[in-house]
């Protein structure tokens, strides 16, 4: 009887413990975005929220980590068919920011990796938008 009621128990905790990462993960993400430099440089991704905001965001270092920093994505937007607009914010933690603090990108939504050449950098990086 003991051993029937811990496995009610076990089952009825992986039960909740399911729902509770289903629901948290649910229907509210319409996308997903990351960006990966091919150098040093930074990297970075997230879910895109229905309502606009973001989760996620990423890490830079340049210089050979002369120049190191946290970068956080604060939201989006609709740009028009096939494009969104991101925005960040860029809080260095060592040297310079990466770029100006809040800054947006205009970005295409291709659903798979693209390759973009960064202004600036020597490396090309990989990009890629998705949205469901």
């Amino acid at each position: 009887m003991r051993g029937i009621i811990a496995l009610a128990g076990a089952l009825a905790l992986a039960v909740s413990s399911f729902a509770a990462v289903a629901s948290a993960s649910g229907p509210g993400i319409v996308g997903t975005y990351s960006f990966d430099d091919l150098g040093q440089g930074a990297w970075g991704n997230g879910p895109l929220y229905a309502d606009g905001s973001v989760g996620g965001g990423g890490h830079f270092s340049y210089e050979n980590g002369q120049d190191v920093g946290i970068v956080t994505a604060t939201g989006w937007t609709s740009a028009g068919p096939g494009l969104i607009t991101l925005c960040f914010t860029d809080t260095p933690t060592k040297g310079d920011a990466l770029f100006p603090s809040p800054s947006c990108f205009t970005l295409p939504i291709t659903g798979t990796p693209i390759k973009i050449q960064v202004p600036g950098s020597e490396v090309p990086s990989l990009l890629r938008v998705r949205m469901r």
